[in-house]
């Protein structure tokens, strides 16, 4: 089960020395605990949006991708920054976010 990410020492750790994947405005940082944990955080830039309506759509959105997935490696924790000031339906979200973590999946195995 993937839940949200709490530890601000692992959120440093992913930022400093985790792996990037890029597609579209999506960027994925991650990088592998070795624990027990599938850990994940969604961060949408204040500097794209202003509005904080906006701002926790697509991460309500995010949440509701990343539920429906449960197939990682174990100890995998990961970062989600949407890059981009124009927001995108949900399913051209859904379509990237899924091509992004089977990215993550083939380059975690």
């Amino acid at each position: 089960m993937i839940t949200p990410i709490k530890n601000k020492k692992k959120i440093k750790i992913i930022f400093d020395n985790g792996k990037v994947i890029r597609k579209g405005p999506l960027l994925i940082k991650f990088h592998d605990f070795n624990d027990d944990k599938n850990e994940y955080g969604i961060s949408v830039p204040k500097r794209y949006f202003k509005s904080a309506v906006i701002r926790n759509k697509i991460k309500r959105q995010f949440r509701e991708i990343l539920k429906k997935q449960s197939i990682l490696r174990q100890g995998i924790c990961f970062f989600i920054i949407y890059n981009s000031s124009k927001s995108s339906p949900f399913d051209k979200l859904k379509g990237l976010t899924e091509s992004l973590i089977e990215n993550l999946i083939v380059k975690t195995s």
